[in-house]
C-alpha cells in the first residue's frame, strides 16, 4: 500500500495527484506473505510550479482614426498581466491601445508567476490600416450665368493634394477656378491622393447656375389714351427671381409728362392726360443684384374717333363703295365691324373690316347701321350713319307730245317733271331757249320745269334739258 508521508499530494491506490509546489516524500507498506516478512519503503520528489499559456483575446483589424480600444490576454494563472508595444504605430498604457499611424502593430504580455503558476509571456499582432479622409466640398450658393469666374475648395483631415474636376454642366474648371458657360445644375469632383496615414479619398458637390436676368417685355409698350387708365406690366425672367423695377431720373421725368409712373413691381401705370411720347429705360433687379436694363416707349394718343360723320347717297342699281376714316388710339390694326341692329343687308350693303361699305342697293329708302372700330390696343368707337338710297334721277323721255302744242300769239306753258334723286334740289339746265318768245322758269328746286311764253312763229322749237 501507498501513502503520502508528506508534500502536497494525494494517492489513490497508485495512482498520484500533485496538489502543490514544494517537496513530497511518498511511502509504501508490503504486507508479509509467505516466506517474506512485511517490509516498508519512501521515496521523494519536487513538484515544480507549472508554466500556464496567456493567450491573447483576438484582435481585428483595425483602422487609423479608430478610437482607443483594450486589449486581454488571459490564462490558468491570476498572476498580474502587464501590456506593452512591441513595435508598430501605436501605444499603449494600461490595457488601453491608442494607434498613432498605419502599419503592423506588435503586443506583449507579461504575466508574474503566483501560487502553483510560473511568470509567462505572449505577443499578438494586428493590421493598422489607413483611414478614408471625409473629403469636404466649402459650400458653393446659386450663380448666374454671365458671373466672373470663382474658385473651389474641398478639404479633409488629409494634406494629400487635391485635383478638381466638371463632372456634369454648364461650367470648365482650371485648377480650383471654375467659368461658367451657361444655365442648369453643375456637378463637380474632387480626388485626393493617399497622404500617410490616410487612404485616398473622392467628393462630390453641386450648385445651379440661373439663367442670365432678361426683360422679356418688348418695346414700344402698347399704345395708351389720353383720359382712359394706362397699365402694362413690365417681364422679366433669370437670375434668381425676386425683381425689383426702377427707371433713372430721366426716365422719371418722362413719364411725368403723361402722368405715368414705374413701380417697383414693374407696373407702368396712371391716366394719361394728353397726347405724347414718353422714353424711359427700365432696369430691372434680382434678389442676388443682377440687372438687365432696357430703354422703353410708351405712346399715348387721343381718344379713338369715327371721323366719317356722314355717307354720301346710293342709287339703286349703282355700284356704291365708301371707305370710313377713324383717327386717334393707338393708330394701328383698325378693325371695323357693326353693332347692334341694322338693315345693310335689306340695301344689298355690307361693311368690310377695312371699313369698306360697298355693295349694289336694288331698294330705294334708308340704310342705316352703327359702325365699331377698334385699334390694336383694344380701344373703340363707335357712330351712328345712314346711306340715303335713292331712285335713278331721270326725265321723261323726249317726245313732242311731251309738252303739247302751242299757238302762235297765245300765252303757253307746259312743264316736265323729273322722277328719282333725293327728291329736293332739282337743278336744270337747259339749252335751245329762249327761242321765239318760248323760254325756261326758274324751278327754286322742285321737280318741275315750267316752259312759257307767246310764240309768234309756226315752227319747231328743239332744246335740251
Amino acid at each position: 500500500t501507498y501513502s503520502v508521508t508528506s508534500g502536497p499530494a494525494t494517492i489513490s491506490g497508485a495512482g498520484l495527484v500533485g496538489l502543490g509546489v514544494l517537496a513530497v516524500l511518498l511511502s509504501a507498506s508490503q504486507a508479509a506473505s509467505g516466506n517474506y516478512a512485511a517490509a516498508t519503503a519512501t521515496a521523494n520528489f519536487t513538484v515544480n510550479q507549472g508554466t500556464p499559456t496567456l493567450t491573447f483575446a483576438a484582435i481585428p483589424t483595425q483602422t487609423y482614426g479608430n478610437a482607443p480600444f483594450t486589449v486581454s490576454a488571459t490564462s490558468l494563472s491570476i498572476g498580474a498581466v502587464t501590456y506593452s508595444v512591441t513595435s508598430g504605430p501605436a501605444t499603449i498604457s494600461g490595457a488601453t491601445v491608442t494607434l498613432t499611424g498605419v502599419g503592423l502593430v506588435t503586443l506583449s504580455a507579461s504575466q508574474a508567476a503566483f501560487g502553483n503558476y510560473a511568470a509567462t509571456t505572449a505577443s499578438t499582432s494586428f493590421t493598422v490600416n489607413p483611414e478614408t479622409p471625409m473629403l469636404t466640398f466649402a459650400a458653393i450658393p446659386s450663380k448666374t450665368f454671365g458671373d466672373p469666374a470663382f474658385a473651389v475648395s474641398a478639404s479633409s483631415a488629409s494634406s494629400g493634394a487635391i485635383t478638381y474636376s466638371v463632372t456634369s454642366g454648364p461650367a470648365t474648371i482650371s485648377g480650383a477656378t471654375v467659368t461658367l458657360t451657361g444655365a442648369g445644375t453643375v456637378v463637380l469632383g474632387a480626388s485626393q491622393i493617399a497622404n500617410g496615414n490616410y487612404a485616398a479619398a473622392t467628393a462630390t458637390t453641386s450648385f445651379t447656375v440661373n439663367p442670365a436676368v432678361t426683360i422679356t417685355t418688348s418695346t414700344p409698350l402698347p399704345t395708351g389714351v389720353v383720359n382712359t387708365p394706362y397699365s402694362q406690366t413690365l417681364a422679366a425672367s433669370g437670375g434668381s427671381g425676386g425683381y425689383s423695377w426702377t427707371t433713372d431720373v430721366a426716365g422719371t421725368n418722362s413719364l411725368a409728362t403723361v402722368n405715368l409712373t414705374l413701380s417697383l413691381g414693374g407696373l407702368v401705370s396712371g391716366t394719361p392726360l394728353s397726347a405724347a411720347t414718353a422714353t424711359f429705360a427700365a432696369t430691372v433687379t434680382d434678389s442676388t443684384n443682377h440687372s438687365a436694363t432696357v430703354t422703353f416707349t410708351v405712346k399715348i394718343t387721343n381718344a379713338l374717333t369715327i371721323t366719317t360723320t356722314t355717307l354720301r347717297a346710293a342709287t339703286t342699281n349703282v355700284l356704291y363703295s365708301q371707305t370710313l376714316k377713324a383717327a386717334g388710339g393707338t393708330g394701328l390694326g383698325y378693325g371695323w365691324t357693326t353693332t347692334g341692329a341694322n338693315n345693310l343687308a335689306t340695301f344689298n350693303l355690307t361693311l368690310s373690316g377695312a371699313g369698306l361699305l360697298s355693295g349694289t342697293p336694288t331698294t330705294p329708302g334708308t340704310a342705316s347701321f352703327t359702325a365699331q372700330v377698334k385699334d390694336s390696343g383694344n380701344n373703340t368707337a363707335t357712330q351712328v350713319l345712314t346711306v340715303q338710297v335713292y331712285a335713278p334721277l331721270a326725265l321723261p323721255a323726249a317726245n313732242p307730245n311731251t309738252l303739247g302744242q302751242a299757238t302762235t300769239n297765245l300765252a303757253y306753258s307746259g312743264t316736265i317733271v323729273a322722277t328719282g334723286g333725293s327728291g329736293s334740289g332739282y337743278v336744270f339746265t337747259v339749252t335751245g331757249l329762249p327761242s321765239d318768245g318760248l323760254q325756261n322758269a326758274l324751278n327754286n328746286g322742285s321737280n318741275t320745269l315750267t316752259i312759257g311764253g307767246t310764240a309768234a312763229l309756226t315752227q319747231t322749237v328743239t332744246f335740251h334739258v
